[in-house]
């Protein structure tokens, strides 16, 4: 019986977290390394707090898909069947449960950290709460911007503060990174218009169509690369680590114009918004190049 329990709560978190856990957890990841770098300080209690920005990274994750499932399983049973409550493993009050205490542990986790950790986890919580539960699908369009980019500076600030206080250049990052992802974003949405609108939710994509979402979409990510340069590296004279940092960035962001050009497939939507989520953990590993190389 234990066997069986135990082996369904693995299935459950697998399908849970298998979209949105590379885009949701690396990016604090690589802010937390940033601000190990930062701090200058090679000891053991350093490494320890790493390993917990790692399992709070986790967390943040976790948190997100399961109130973000728990209310969007109508939407899953037509985009995502592979996810629990259409597989049949849970239920919608299951996974409010299972938020419920992957949120506590969050919490308890950033206490590693510092305030900013803490107010930056309670601050997720919240959000993440508060947009499932209280805001109405026909307004998707004008919160998700806005919750979402809370999501992110909670994301990077929160991973930052495990390895060292926030200064006006760290804050500076997180601010320009949260604002570029989120100016892309709609991307998501070109490939669930079906999805949404079966929700009820009302996104750009619904309301102006998905070529012209993905127009905008390949103008703006093509300007990440020299948006990147100019904000983050402002110099005639690269390191190894920056040039490669924004060689990846570049090459990433022309993979996913690459396939958001492409507006009338589907398949090639759902890569373009795949690579644009690798794009942002390239744009994350800027900032880190910039540090490494002082």
């Amino acid at each position: 019986m234990l066997k069986e329990r135990v082996r369904r709560e693995i299935s459950i978190t697998l399908r849970l977290n298998i979209n949105n856990i590379w885009v949701a957890m690396f990016p604090a990841v690589v802010f937390a390394a940033a601000g190990w770098v930062s701090n200058g300080s090679s000891s053991a209690t350093e490494a320890l707090k790493f390993l917990a920005a790692l399992v709070w990274s986790y967390f943040f994750s976790y948190v997100f898909d399961a109130a973000n499932q728990a209310v969007g399983c109508e939407e899953d049973v037509l985009n995502k069947p592979h996810r629990p409550i259409p597989h049949g493993l849970v239920d919608s009050r299951g996974l409010w449960a299972r938020y419920r205490w992957a949120s506590a542990l969050f919490v308890a986790v950033s206490l590693v950290g510092n305030a900013t950790t803490l107010a930056a986890s309670l601050g997720w919580v919240l959000v993440t709460l508060f947009a499932h539960t209280q805001l109405k699908p026909r307004h998707y369009y004008l919160w998700k911007p806005v919750t979402t980019w809370l999501g992110v500076v909670a994301q990077l600030a929160g991973g930052w503060s495990f390895m060292d206080d926030l200064a006006s250049e760290s804050i500076m990052w997180i601010v320009v990174v949260a604002t570029m992802f989120i100016v892309a974003q709609p991307i998501e949405d070109v490939r669930d218009i079906a999805g949404d609108t079966r929700m009820g939710k009302v996104s750009l994509a619904y309301l102006f169509g998905a070529k012209k979402v993905c127009v905008a979409f390949c103008l703006i990510i093509a300007a990440w690369p020299f948006l990147a340069y100019a904000l983050f590296l402002h110099s005639s004279t690269l390191s190894p680590w920056e040039w490669g940092a924004l060689l990846l960035l570049g090459a990433l962001c022309g993979i996913a114009f690459h396939h958001a050009y492409q507006w009338n497939s589907l398949h090639h939507q759902r890569r373009a918004y795949i690579v644009y989520c690798f794009a942002y953990i390239a744009l994350t590993l800027v900032p880190l190049s910039c540090l490494v190389s002082r």
